[in-house]
């Protein structure tokens, strides 16, 4: 299916939701977006429980937002997914900051014994692994614009959406985001 017949075909799903409440068309897009809501949550969150967890209350929030009271006008709905994951993940932090838990390193979670792993897979697991602490270093606009583009692979257009801002703004984070992990990167392994 190319761009404009998904795009097509998300909005009849979409249609069919917030018109007929229709639980079939809400579970395809759980199926499209429940894999990347996850990887989002979890890059920010740092552990995989509370990251299923968030990622559950997006999918009902949204739910709930489409199908009850009036009917919505949603432009994207894959800005709505990312701006209500935004919105829950703020309130964990909020939430943690209140009981003083510390977030897990998310170099800490799913990590295998090496030697299961082939050479270039730990190779690769390696520089992945640098590259996401180089990231942890960068501030959090710059961490998530650059998980939106090259992680989620999100177009400007959907990331302007998401993080509620102008097209061109949004190429500036990513130009300026990757620069910084760039010098970030080359500081550290030269």
């Amino acid at each position: 299916m190319n761009k404009l017949q998904d795009t097509l075909h998300e909005r009849r799903l979409l249609r069919a939701i917030i018109v007929k409440k229709d639980a079939q068309a809400y579970g395809e897009m759980y199926d499209k977006y429940a894999d990347k809501m996850y990887r989002f949550i979890l890059f920010k969150v740092s552990d995989t429980e509370s990251a299923q967890d968030i990622t559950s209350e997006v999918f009902m929030s949204v739910w709930n937002y489409l199908t009850v009271g009036k009917q919505k006008s949603v432009e994207s709905i894959s800005g709505l997914f990312y701006r209500t994951a935004r919105n829950k993940i703020i309130d964990l932090y909020r939430e943690r900051a209140r009981t003083q838990q510390q977030s897990l390193d998310i170099l800490d979670r799913d990590v295998g014994p090496a030697h299961t792993r082939q050479m270039d897979k730990v190779e690769t697991d390696d520089e992945v692994r640098r590259l996401l602490e180089d990231m942890r270093r960068l501030k959090a606009e710059y961490q998530e614009v650059l998980m939106l583009r090259y992680i989620e692979e999100l177009s400007i257009d959907e990331i302007a959406v998401i993080l509620e801002k102008k097209k061109t703004h949004v190429r500036v984070l990513i130009h300026r985001s990757v620069k910084k992990l760039q010098q970030i990167h080359n500081q550290k392994y030269g």
